[in-house]
């Protein structure tokens, strides 16, 4: 499965919400794959991915949600790329991403990376993100 670099933050805050019911039951499916099989090798990717491809934005390997959209989301990708310290292409299990998560993404990079996001001032992502460490120890 190929996974976007800042889509690996939208699947921890993930809660139901969508740009329409295909993208929202796409997400669904995949998060509940990934939490099912932690085990399982994600190539992490700056492009589009399995789940651009239920975004009714995406059009030709590019998000076309607004004039700027597709240099915003290359952009977010690359910051997580940056902090995680890995680069696209990189291959990890679903288990070891949640691992690198939760050492080095905070609040503060959140914040940064999601400045362009519409879902950030939910508050979704920074709780997904801060509850990260809580789920791997139980």
């Amino acid at each position: 499965m190929k996974i976007r670099g800042h889509h690996l933050l939208c699947l921890q805050g993930f809660r139901g919400l969508g740009y329409n019911d295909e993208f929202v039951q796409k997400m669904k499916k995949i998060k509940r794959i990934l939490e099912n099989f932690p085990y399982m090798k994600i190539k992490i990717v700056n492009q589009t991915d399995t789940i651009c491809k239920a975004c009714p934005h995406q059009e030709f390997n590019r998000c076309k949600f607004s004039i700027q959209s597709n240099n915003n989301v290359i952009k977010m990708d690359n910051m997580v790329f940056e902090i995680l310290g890995i680069k696209p292409g990189t291959e990890l299990s679903y288990l070891e991403i949640l691992k690198l998560l939760a050492s080095k993404i905070k609040k503060e990079d959140l914040l940064e990376i999601c400045a362009n996001c519409q879902w950030i001032s939910l508050g979704y992502c920074i709780e997904g993100i801060s509850t990260i460490s809580t789920k791997l120890s139980t």
